[in-house]
């Protein structure tokens, strides 16, 4: 564990870093998607022009879920009180995605099928940035790690070593977004959105942390959110063929 890294004198949170790296990972996985394939450089302009606004969207839904989540006001939160939920910033980001393609005249799977992929190379770090800060930290566990003195997983089970899920996760991420690259283009949206679902549904019940709560008793806000992603993913799978884009 690493929450902090000093560079040209400069202390950064290591989450931060990671999630910055994720980002760049992110947008040149979808420049080199775009450079090599010709009927998707037709539209070049338009996707790139709705990468910051799906990210913006992503990033309101993310505050927005997770002060839901702890039942918290969206617009009197604190500092200290405001996180970020990956799944809460995805529904935002899906959504960003689908009303622009409404005023663009980008077809919506042709959109999700580019855009969703990458996402999981960019999830992959943000993991590792929290195994890094100690937070979505996992269950007490023989194959754990225990964390430092005053931690956040410390502050809730001392020196019990607890299941690394963070990094379990990353590694699955990375090994799904190489996966996403092998499959053909129309299908890409569909099994992110099957896989990643149903990935953290399972990997939440080796959490340890407090994650707050969301409709359904039993169930973490995570797992009902995968819920709904999973019926997208398979909503697309039955919905019909992806139309080529046009320019």
């Amino acid at each position: 564990m690493l929450p902090w890294i000093m560079i040209f004198g400069i202390k950064i949170p290591t989450y931060n870093l990671m999630l910055g790296c994720g980002l760049l990972g992110m947008i040149y996985c979808i420049l080199r998607q775009i450079s090599t394939d010709s009927d998707i450089r037709k539209s070049e302009n338009l996707i790139l022009a709705v990468i910051p606004f799906a990210l913006f969207g992503g990033v309101i839904t993310a505050f927005y879920f997770d002060a839901l989540f702890h039942g918290r006001e969206l617009l009197t939160l604190t500092h200290q009180q405001i996180g970020f939920t990956f799944f809460g910033f995805l529904y935002g980001y899906i959504g960003a995605l689908v009303l622009y393609s409404v005023f663009s005249g980008l077809q919506v799977r042709f959109i999700l099928n580019l855009l969703l992929p990458p996402l999981a190379l960019a999830q992959g770090f943000g993991r590792i940035g929290c195994f890094l800060g100690g937070c979505c930290y996992g269950c007490p566990s023989n194959l754990g790690i225990a964390f430092p003195v005053g931690t956040l997983p410390w502050q809730r089970w001392g020196e019990t070593k607890l299941f690394p899920v963070q990094l379990v996760e990353a590694i699955l991420l990375f090994l799904l977004y190489l996966i996403l690259c092998k499959i053909i283009f129309r299908l890409r949206a569909v099994w992110y959105l099957v896989s990643i679902s149903t990935v953290r549904f399972f990997l939440e019940f080796w959490r340890g942390d407090e994650r707050g709560s969301l409709f359904f008793h039993g169930l973490s806000p995570a797992q009902t959110l995968s819920l709904g992603l999973l019926l997208l993913g398979c909503f697309l799978m039955l919905g019909g063929k992806e139309k080529k884009q046009q320019s």
